[in-house]
């Protein structure tokens, strides 16, 4: 798929299908005695699938798919204490979600009691979710800057043979279409932006969904899909 967080963006999504079919295949074993070998089989291909999602998904080294995985798992268990009517199930689960919370925040506090865990890989990432001084928060700081110096009124940038974009007073309202970022970021490229990312590389990405409508389709398409502010202002 070109990138392990697509793959993880993939996997959280199905994860949840895939614990409902090993459910389904787990309850047809115990009610259906009379074809036990063709549910075991289900079962056991099903619990095989799980365990190669987690697998991946760890090995992704992906927050952001991370805390996908941990919301969709909230909401399934939630979801199936809801359909069985399980109040047990509810609670364990709020509490549940309540302590992963704690955990976050505490992982996330400079010099906190989780200090010794924050250079761990399993847990080094999700320690650094409030540092924008990190190599990942920084690399996107510098993004976001260029990305608004890019979408703001400028002077008109000029194309390999000389010409100008003769479109340029419009652009903060219709964007610079699909897949143009990385061509037209080039002269908003933030000199800082060396010393953390590749020198030849060219964002193509805002890694932040308002900036890319902004840089895409401008304020009449951001605008257009208004739930994007809404998304980006939770997901950050």
């Amino acid at each position: 798929m070109g990138n392990a967080i697509f793959v993880a963006a993939y996997l959280i999504m199905v994860f949840p299908l895939a614990v409902m079919r090993t459910a389904d295949s787990f309850d047809a074993l115990l009610k259906d005695r009379g074809r036990t070998a063709p549910h075991f089989l289900r079962a056991t291909g099903y619990v095989f699938i799980v365990a190669l999602q987690l697998i991946a998904l760890y090995f992704s080294f992906s927050r952001g798919p991370w805390l996908g995985w941990g919301a969709s798992l909230v909401l399934l268990w939630l979801g199936l204490s809801l359909i069985w009517r399980k109040r047990w199930m509810t609670i364990t689960g709020l509490a549940l979600t309540l302590i992963a919370g704690i955990f976050l925040v505490t992982l996330n506090i400079p010099n906190g009691p989780l200090e010794s865990l924050r250079a761990r890989p399993e847990f080094g990432r999700l320690g650094q979710l409030l540092s924008a001084e990190s190599r990942t928060g920084r690399v996107r700081t510098l993004i976001w800057q260029g990305a608004s110096e890019l979408v703001s009124p400028h002077e008109p940038l000029e194309f390999p043979d000389g010409s100008k974009d003769t479109f340029n007073f419009l652009r903060p309202l219709i964007g610079y279409g699909p897949e143009s970022m990385y061509v037209a970021y080039n002269r908003f490229y933030p000199p800082d932006l060396t010393q953390v990312e590749k020198r030849n590389a060219s964002p193509d990405r805002s890694h932040n969904e308002t900036w890319d409508s902004l840089v895409i389709t401008g304020i009449l398409g951001c605008w257009s899909t208004w739930p994007c502010l809404a998304r980006s202002f939770i997901t950050g």
